[in-house]
């Protein structure tokens, strides 16, 4: 009767576990804070010229203007959409240091419980590093410092703009030590693991299970080893016997018989030939 196992995708042998990675750095833990926090000031000052709050430099129907019919309700959409996308693309520095970071969350459909792909990571946190440093250091506060102002002075509008707007500053240059952080973190786990499993493709066999082979076949013209009989099988080689309890040797054991030996001549026990 021969049993086959089902080749079943819960049989196949699961992949060796990774090592951890390593705990943030402190410096970096708060980097990311920083990081995540710089756009709500920028996005509060927004609002509030949208809402009619004096906050200099711009007033509020100069504002309105550049929208179709001064329409409040599409000035005010568009510094919430604002806000959102900036605030969103800054709260990612906190997965830098996070463990969703590392593992996608299980409450993600089709990726929930996945490892993320660590180098991909690193790739976009740091195209992003560049892309905020150029947009506010030099595009921005740039501009800014070349542009010719009709007061001689500073008024206090300027001054609260600038402390809104300047925490932006340090968004590019923490997120670029950040994502350096992190780098340095899963490196290792990259080189041992060589990254994330990559999916079976759907319909695929799935690998058959690790089975023990069987013994290779003997060698021709080599000898046979001598198998052994199980005790139970087995008969005494010699016992006491007589009244004096001198040693008699009796016949051979079974296997000696099994492959045709014969006792010889001239022992106790033994026929002569």
């Amino acid at each position: 009767m021969t049993t086959t196992d089902p080749a079943t995708p819960e049989a196949r042998v699961p992949p060796p576990a990774l090592p951890p990675v390593p705990p943030p750095p402190r410096w970096a833990v708060r980097a990311a804070h920083v990081a995540a926090w710089s756009t709500v000031p920028s996005g509060v000052w927004r609002v509030a010229l949208v809402l009619g709050v004096p906050v200099g430099v711009m007033e509020h129907e100069e504002f309105l203007d550049s929208f179709p019919d001064n329409s409040l309700l599409l000035a005010l959409g568009y510094v919430l959409l604002l806000g959102a996308v900036a605030e969103v693309a800054s709260y990612l520095t906190l997965g830098l240091v996070r463990p969703w970071g590392e593992v996608v969350p299980r409450w993600i459909p089709l990726l929930g419980g996945r490892r993320v792909n660590t180098g991909l990571a690193v790739l976009a946190a740091s195209l992003g590093a560049f892309a905020v440093t150029v947009l506010w250091w030099v595009l921005f506060f740039g501009g800014l410092l070349v542009a010719e102002s009709p007061d001689p002075g500073i008024s206090a509008g300027e001054v609260i703009f600038v402390a809104a707007y300047a925490p932006l500053l340090l968004w590019g240059p923490l997120l670029a030590a950040v994502t350096w952080s992190y780098h340095r973190r899963t490196h290792s786990v990259r080189a041992v693991g060589g990254g994330p499993p990559a999916p079976a493709p759907r319909g695929a066999a799935p690998p058959p299970p690790n089975r023990p082979q069987p013994p290779p076949p003997p060698r021709a013209g080599a000898s046979t080893p001598r198998t052994s009989l199980p005790r139970s099988r087995r008969r005494p080689f010699r016992s006491l016997t007589g009244p004096h309890g001198a040693w008699h040797r009796r016949a051979e054991p079974v296997e000696s018989a099994a492959i045709g030996r014969r006792p010889p001549a001239g022992r106790p026990g033994s026929e002569a030939c």
